[in-house]
C-alpha cells in the first residue's frame, strides 16, 4: 500500500502563494519572479548573485563524470549521462542494474543556508508496477562531522503516488535514533497544523503540491540551522503557482550545523531497502541546476 511509506516521511502538503507575491524571506520565501521557460536563464542569473557558495549545472558530460556516484562505471547500461532533449543529467532506473547518484562537493557550509535544484520524474514511475515503491532523490550530507560517513542533514524521498516526501535524519548515529515526523494513515499531520493534505485514497486537497509526471519541478530550501527550522518552496513548470511548504522545526540544529555535499541520491525506500522486484519496467529521474548560497534564491 502507497500509504506505508508515510510511518517514514512528511509529506509536502501546501499553501498555493501567488506567482508574484514576495515579502521578507524568512517569512514568505523569497520575491518570485515569472519564469515562462525552462528554468536555464533563471539558474545562469541565479548563479551569478552575491553569497553563492556553489553551482552545478548537470547540463554536459563532463559536469556529470565528474559528479558521478554509485555502482556503476562509464559505459555501463545506468550510468547517468547528459541528455539532450532535455538538457539535463538523465539518471536510469534499469532492472539488474545499481542505482546511481550524483553527488556535488562544495565547500563546508552553516548557519542559514539557501539550495535550489530542478528535477523532472520520468510518468513510468507513476504506472502501477512502481506502485508498492519509492525512492530516495536528493540529499543533503557533512561526511566529516565527528568522523560520520552517512550525516544526513535531509534527505528527500518520493513514493511513487505523486506526493513527495520528506525527511529528517540527523547524527550518525544518532543517541535517540532516527529524527522524524510520523503521519497517520490518511491524512499528513502538518508541523504547525496550517493546513491538512488529504491523500493516500482520498482526494489531494486542491492546495496540495503533486509532482506532475514528466513535468520539471523546481525545488528550493532553506536551511535555518540557527533559527532551527526548514522552509521549502515547491514550483512546477506547468503551473505559474509556487507552493510554500510549512515549517518543520528541527530542535537538533544549530548555528554549527551546515553540509558539504548534495545531489540527486537515488536509492530504494521500498520494503525491500534497494533490493526492487525483477521485471520493473525502465524509467529515468532528470536533475539540473543546483546552487547553493548563503542568500535568499528566487524562486
Amino acid at each position: 500500500m502507497k500509504r506505508l511509506f508515510a510511518i517514514l516521511f512528511i509529506i509536502l502538503s501546501t499553501v498555493a502563494c501567488s506567482s508574484s507575491s514576495g515579502g521578507n524571506p524568512d517569512d514568505n520565501g523569497p520575491e518570485v519572479g515569472l519564469d515562462p521557460g525552462q528554468g536555464n536563464a533563471h539558474f545562469e542569473a541565479e548563479r551569478q548573485k552575491p553569497n553563492v557558495i556553489g553551482s552545478v549545472s548537470w547540463r554536459s558530460q563532463s559536469e556529470i563524470d565528474r559528479d558521478a556516484h554509485g555502482g556503476n562505471d562509464p559505459g555501463d547500461p545506468a550510468y547517468p549521462q547528459y541528455d539532450s532533449s532535455t538538457d539535463a543529467a538523465k539518471l536510469p532506473i534499469l532492472d539488474g542494474e545499481p542505482l546511481t547518484q550524483l553527488r556535488y562537493d562544495f565547500p563546508f557550509v552553516s548557519g542559514s543556508v539557501w539550495t535550489q535544484h530542478e528535477i523532472m520524474l520520468d510518468p513510468v514511475l507513476f504506472t502501477g508496477p512502481y506502485d508498492d515503491y519509492g525512492m530516495k532523490l536528493w540529499r543533503w550530507e557533512d561526511d566529516d562531522k565527528n568522523e560520520c560517513t552517512d550525516e544526513r542533514r535531509l534527505t528527500m524521498n518520493v513514493g511513487f503516488d505523486e506526493a513527495p516526501h520528506v525527511y529528517h535524519r540527523d547524527g550518525c548515529p544518532i543517541p535517540d535514533g532516527e529524527v522524524r515526523v510520523q503521519t497517520s494513515s490518511g491524512y499528513d499531520e502538518q508541523p504547525g497544523g496550517e493546513t491538512t493534505c488529504i491523500w493516500g485514497e482520498n482526494a489531494p486537497h486542491g492546495t496540495c503540491f503533486r509532482w506532475a509526471p514528466g513535468v520539471w519541478v523546481r525545488l528550493t530550501y532553506h536551511f535555518d540551522f540557527a533559527g532551527k527550522k526548514l522552509h521549502i518552496w515547491a514550483r512546477r513548470f506547468d503551473e505559474e503557482a509556487v507552493y510554500k511548504i510549512v515549517e518543520f522545526d528541527v530542535p537538533e540544529w544549530n548555528a554549527n550545523y551546515g553540509f558539504k555535499t548534495a545531489g540527486a541520491w537515488l536509492h530504494s525506500t521500498s520494503r525491500t531497502h534497494g533490493n526492487w522486484a525483477s521485471g520493473l519496467p525502465p524509467a529515468y529521474v532528470y536533475a539540473r541546476n543546483m546552487i547553493i548560497s548563503t542568500s535568499p534564491i528566487a524562486l
